[in-house]
Formats: structure tokens, sequence, C-alpha cells
């Protein structure tokens, strides 16, 4: 979702939410903003202000990373039950109200949601106002000192589900799947409700989330992930959140990978309307991994609500601030917005100095632009594996997302892999797709092999041993007449990782040999369309929807220069005939 990439924001993240760059701490001091939780007390000033923050510049964690310290991750677990719980829904500062911003209410700060630059700022900021507000209810003394020091430097987490991780380990960590969680409070050890777990719903929210075509919305008393039913019954299925992510884990990190080390124009890697593949696009398929059918991830307007919703847009902002430090010389460029938002109809033309609503950089009521936050460390925060150094940078990104190389093929150490293992060529499956196809949106999973048979179970089709990958199409129903454009979306599933498995088992000749691989790709590479539900969908349901492999060579890089790719090619396209499928 796209529509402030579309308009300029700052790096990807969709919808209202779009770019999450943190931009430091809000305009109101921490005291003012605790006291401002009472409900009635009158703001200072005519809007609320988001300005940067006093103390140095500070890394975002990993959220595992955090976990491993004991004050900083209960300091953070108190924040946010202080800010779930105890702060009133009605409250412009309030988890109800802040996580609406996304798409469910059509307006912050007496002005209409459009563009989210600094929404994760806002995000970034409110949390720790009420860790502050949490620590201060502690005795004075030894705790407290030690808390209120840590509060110095704490940010944010982030989700890093494209990262390599240490075998065993879950891809969805087990805070996110326990209901209760163990913390220290100013009263003393208790067992609580986990805030990471899932939102309890206010009262008085059952009239904004009315939809009287899913009346689910309404019902659900928290956020649920994959649920067990549609209806106040459900329950969260963390069990398979994690084998969907299990699963789709190598393809998120190839495209992370090739994303940071191939694609080097803002535009592309910031939104779906380009070809190639996008954070915006990657960001779409998470979402829709975690949430599935009815769940609130998978829900554009609700989705903000669940907790994980915030740490993984940080590590959307994470992984684009990553490739923004090794391609600085490229940034927001004046594009013509496809859809209509709460505050720009669509067509018009935004660029790097149009504003980002509705987030203020003062109380006289400027706004933010892109042009303001594109250097997120005036704003008080970088990240724990962002480096200067060109060769720190790309050693990070090999360790972190890069294919995992056998023993015999180990590259010199002071070579850069190009995109992946040992290749000079790059093929990718590059999808054409109607963004409103289906309601909720749908599944493109890729195979390089034989496919899964006709009677087989969809649901099971990403663990399928010729499995090469899969992307979404994620998409909002009342998105769906706010457009004069096209209404297609570029996406893509990276072939390069698995014709590297196929040449190492002989099935294919070097992938230099683009004749010979073309051949094999045009026998053996098939393509299906699933539903949210995960139902087989006929191709020639989804109209215009079709399929291109593009290769391209690659120059190898060395220790302190990205590899480059050249102009791709089209190799073969696959469009789709007739509403029962079939290609021409």
């Amino acid at each position: 979702m796209s529509r402030y990439l579309r308009t300029i924001a700052v790096v990807l993240a969709v919808l209202s939410s779009a770019i999450c760059k943190p931009i430091g701490g809000l305009f109101h001091s921490a005291e003012e903003l605790a006291y401002r939780q009472t409900p009635g007390v009158a703001r200072r000033g005519n809007y609320h202000a988001i300005s940067t923050p006093g103390g140095g510049v500070y890394p975002r964690l990993e959220i595992r990373d955090l976990k491993k310290d004991t004050d900083a991750w209960n300091i953070f677990i108190l924040g946010m039950r202080q800010w779930q719980e105890e702060v009133d829904p009605n409250d412009a500062f309030s988890w109800y109200k802040i996580m609406g911003i996304h798409g469910m209410q059509q307006q912050w700060d007496s002005v209409p949601q459009a563009d989210g630059g600094p929404y994760c700022a806002l995000i970034e900021q409110t949390l720790l106002v009420n860790a502050r507000t949490a620590v201060s209810k502690f005795p004075d003394g030894g705790l407290k000192d030690r808390y209120s020091k840590v509060l110095e430097t704490l940010r944010a987490p982030y989700f890093d589900w494209a990262r390599k991780l240490a075998p065993g380990d879950p891809i969805l960590p087990d805070f996110f799947q326990r209901p209760k969680v163990d913390i220290v409070t100013s009263t003393g050890n208790q067992t609580i409700d986990n805030p990471l777990f899932s939102y309890k719903f206010p009262s008085n929210s059952r009239k904004d989330l009315y939809d009287p075509n899913q009346l689910w919305w309404s019902e659900y008393p928290n956020t649920v992930r994959i649920p067990t039913s549609q209806d106040a019954s459900a329950a969260s299925r963390n069990d398979v959140v994690e084998s969907e992510l299990n699963k789709t884990s190598l393809n998120l990190r190839e495209r992370v990978h090739h994303i940071l080390t191939l694609e080097t124009n803002f535009s592309n890697v910031s939104s779906s309307s380009y070809d190639g593949d996008s954070l915006e696009s990657v960001h779409d398929i998470v979402h829709m991994t975690i949430g599935g059918d009815g769940g609130h991830m998978s829900n554009v307007p609700y989705s903000s609500f669940d907790p994980i919703f915030m740490f993984h847009h940080l590590n959307i902002d994470h992984v684009a601030a990553m490739w923004q430090k090794g391609h600085q010389d490229t940034w927001v460029q004046p594009q013509s917005q496809e859809y209509t938002t709460f505050a720009r109809p669509n067509d018009a033309v935004a660029d790097e100095n149009s504003a980002l609503y509705p987030f203020h950089k003062t109380i006289a009521g400027d706004f933010f632009s892109s042009k303001d936050v594109r250097d997120y460390t005036v704003f008080g925060y970088t990240y724990d594996d962002i480096s200067d150094d060109p060769a720190i940078l790309l050693q990070t990104i090999e360790e972190h997302y890069g294919d995992p190389v056998p023993s015999n093929q180990k590259r010199e150490a002071s070579k850069v892999p190009k995109n992946g293992t040992d290749a000079d060529q790059v093929y990718i499956a590059q999808i054409k797709a109607p963004k409103f196809a289906l309601p909720g949106g749908y599944f493109v999973y890729v195979f390089v092999g034989e496919a899964p048979g006709d009677d087989s179970d969809p649901s099971c089709w990403n663990s399928h041993p010729n499995f090469a990958g899969s992307t979404a199409i994620w998409s909002s129903d009342n998105m769906k007449h706010t457009t004069n454009g096209t209404g297609m979306v570029n996406t893509v599933v990276p072939l390069t990782w698995t014709l590297q498995k196929h040449k190492a088992d002989g099935k294919v000749a070097d992938l230099c040999e683009k004749d010979l691989v073309t051949e094999y790709l045009l026998k053996n590479l098939s393509w299906r369309v699933l539903s949210v539900q995960k139902h087989d969908v006929p191709l020639g349901a989804i109209p215009g929807i079709e399929l291109s492999v593009i290769t391209a060579s690659v120059t190898l890089g060395d220790a302190t220069k990205f590899p480059v790719a050249g102009e791709y090619e089209i190799v073969f396209t696959q469009k789709v005939a007739g509403k029962d499928g079939g290609y021409c």
C-alpha cells in the first residue's frame, strides 16, 4: 500500500503509516505529555508537534537483542502496558488514537490523515513517554535511578523477520506468542497480560470498527493473528504464524539482500509502482503472512492495532536506512499520486518538499516533508547494525541476509557475493498484477520444477520442495474507488538462489548461459495464485496478471563497493489467457 510512498513518504511502510522515519522527540516535554494523559487537559499551542530530541543519537536494537538487556526490556514492556492500558482511549496520544492514524480514522491533530513519514517517530516517542511515566511510579532509590539512566538511551526496537538466525531459533520470538509476561513493577514482581501478544479494544470501539460486510472486526475483543474463527471467540494461532514465516524466510532474506545490494534507485525501492522489487512489496507479504485470513495485520485500516505492526514497520525503516546508507545520491523524485488519500487527491504531484500529513513539526502548524527527514540521525536514532564504513556495511549485509555458501564455494574474505554464492547473472520473476482483483489481496507462488498437483492442499504449497518463493498483492476495498490509475502493481520473486541450488544439483548449466537457463525455466517454471484464505485461484480470474523472467549480468563488487547489475532484459513473459488460466 504505497499511497505515501507514492506521495513521497520518506522510506517505506504503507498506507497512512508509510515510512517510519523516527523523528525525534515530541515537541511537548515528557512531563507535559505524561500530564496530557489526563482527559481534558489542554495542549500547549495549536498542534501537537514532533521535534528533535536532545541527548545524542542512540541505536534502535533488533527486538531479540533488546530482550537480552533485562532492565531495558522491563522498561520497554512497562511502557507498552502503560500506553495500551492506562491512557484514556479518547486521548490523542492513546494507543487507540495513534494507531488509528494508519487508516481507520480520517484525521489526527485536526488534520486529515494522509502521509506518514514521521509516523514511527510519533510512535517511538509516545512509547518512551509512557515508559518514563511507568518508571516515575517507582519508589525513589536504586532501581528507579537505574531505570532512569537506561531511559536516556532507550529507543524502540525493530523486528527483523529476514535476518539469519541461529539453528532452532523461532522467526516469531516467543515473547510475541505468550499471552502473559513476568515483569518488575513499581509494586514488585507481577505476571501481566503481554502487551506484545495483542491489544484489547476499548468498549467504545465497536462503532468505529463496524463493517456491515465483515462483522467480525467489531466483534473481536482484541487483535488476532491467523485466528481460529471470525467472531468474538477468536484466538490467535501464533504457532501457524511462526510456521508460515519460517516457510517464507529464505524468500524474504533473498528479497532484502537483492534490494540492499542491487537496487539503486529510491523510487524503485520505495514503491511497487515501478519495475523491480520494493520494500513496499516486501512489507505487504509480511503483513498478509502474519495476519492471515481474518487477522488484523491483513486488514489495512486495522493492522496497526496489532502490537507487532510497529516493530514490523520499524524494520522496514531499518532496511530502508541501511539501503540509504549505501545509496546516498538518490532520493524522492516528483511523482503523480495514483490513489486519493484523506488529504490529497489522486493525480496530485508530490515531491520532497510536499507536506507529510498529519504530522506537525511546529506548534504553529508547519508539516514535515521528506526533505526534512532525509538525514535520520538528526532525529536522535540510528540502527545497531548500520555503519558509515562501506566495508563494515557490506559485511553486515552479507552476514545478516546473504545466501549460505557451501564450504567448497567460499569466497576470499575480501570479496562480496554478487547476489548469492557464485553467480555472475541474476534472474528474477517479475510480476505485474491488478491490486484489487481479490478482496483483501492475494499471494503469488512460484515453483521451479514439478509443481504441486491440482488435488494437493494449497495451504502446504509453500513447503513443497520446488517452491521458489512467493509474493503478495495487498489491498483494501476502501481504496478501490480512489484511483484514476491502472490499479496495476509490480512485485517480484527472485530466482537466483533457487537456480544456484539447481546448478549444484546438476539440473541446470552455469547461470551465465542465459539461453540454457531460459530453456530450463520455460520447461520448469510455473506459478499459482492463492487467496488470503489460501484457496487456489485460477490465474484467469486475475485479469491482466503476467509474469516475466528478467535477467541481468552482475559486476562483482569488492570490500568497499556494492555489486552492480547491468541492464535487465526480459527473456520470456507468460500472460494468462481465458478465465480458467493457461499461458499465451
